[in-house]
């Protein structure tokens, strides 16, 4: 019987995963996790940006060494983004979509599983209850959902949606009267979250990446941008975009509930040997197909290339 221990992140190790917002890293070591692995993060003039593993540092640190000898890990700056791999990325770290947009940023960690995040990012049915005045008016309306496997993950269009009663349509409707809501999970680590208008003008998007800390815990970065001006008066239009930074920063403390609590009935279901089921009707499909794509890719299962393509269309009351 073999010793090894199987390694959960197999899939994950060769991609390029967020670890700090750069303004966050400074001369002075400071710690993280990544993918279950202590590590320390600076920055110096004479090295550059450096990721460490903590056990690589103190053995360091013990025989009085420094500088560009030691192990270390691959990381680069991009976009005010520090990304870090543990392995060999074949491509250079991504882009943060819609970078020049005015907008805000900031970042979370909650316990719960990349995978359980990730669905719930993707989820189509809690929204309007979860997060109601905030992204979503009330569920009164049948909305046209679109929901299709890409070669990248999975994405989910919804139709028709009338958002009257919400405070992102107070500040981006201008009258308005429908948005089209696009969200699509692209692995290895993103879930994009775009507003449009009905004339297919994209007004304002939410990006989030994330990156496993431990088994239990995730790491979110985010940034909220806006194409439109809020206001033309420009300290009005700062301090709208501190009130969208404040949103995003509401509904993941909503969605931080919301997942803890869901974690304490699959310990119970675990307890007494029960699965829970995935899809329990329509509205679950998108979560359900991202969380598969999220598992597989993280565990190190290749995606069969001769699947067929999958896509459902649904109504569901938003």
């Amino acid at each position: 019987m073999s010793d090894v221990v199987p390694d959960p992140w197999r899939g994950l190790r060769d991609h390029w995963l967020p670890l700090r917002w750069s303004r966050a890293v400074g001369e002075t070591p400071s710690c993280a996790r990544l993918l279950g692995e202590p590590v320390l993060v600076s920055r110096s003039r004479a090295h550059g940006l450096r990721v460490t593993p903590a056990r690589a540092w103190r053995s360091s640190a013990r025989s009085g060494e420094r500088g560009e000898r030691g192990e270390r890990y691959l990381a680069e700056e991009r976009d005010g983004v520090v990304w870090c791999s543990l392995g060999r990325p074949s491509a250079p770290p991504p882009a943060w979509p819609y970078r020049d947009w005015p907008g805000t940023s900031g970042s979370a960690e909650l316990e719960c599983s990349f995978v359980r995040l990730i669905e719930n990012m993707m989820d189509a049915s809690h929204a309007a209850f979860i997060h109601g005045g905030l992204l979503r008016g009330k569920p009164t309306r049948l909305v046209r959902y679109v929901v299709r496997d890409t070669v990248a993950g999975v994405q989910k269009i919804n139709e028709r949606e009338r958002a009257r009663g919400s405070l992102l349509y107070r500040l981006f409707g201008s009258g308005e009267d429908e948005f089209c809501h696009v969200e699509e999970l692209v692995l290895p680590c993103w879930v994009r979250a775009e507003y449009q208008t009905t004339g297919g003008e994209v007004v304002f998007a939410v990006q989030f990446a994330f990156a496993p800390v431990t088994a239990t815990r995730t790491r979110i970065l985010y940034r909220v941008g806006a194409r439109r001006a809020i206001s033309r008066v420009g300290p009005i239009n700062r301090v709208a975009l501190l009130v969208l930074g404040r949103l995003v920063r509401r509904v993941i403390e909503q969605d931080r509930w919301i997942l803890e609590a869901e974690e304490r009935v699959l310990e119970e279901l675990r307890g007494r040997g029960e699965a829970p089921r995935r899809a329990a009707t329509s509205a679950d499909i998108a979560a359900v197909w991202a969380g598969q794509r999220a598992e597989d890719l993280a565990a190190g299962r290749a995606r069969d290339p001769a699947a067929p393509a999958r896509r459902v269309e649904f109504e569901l009351r938003l």
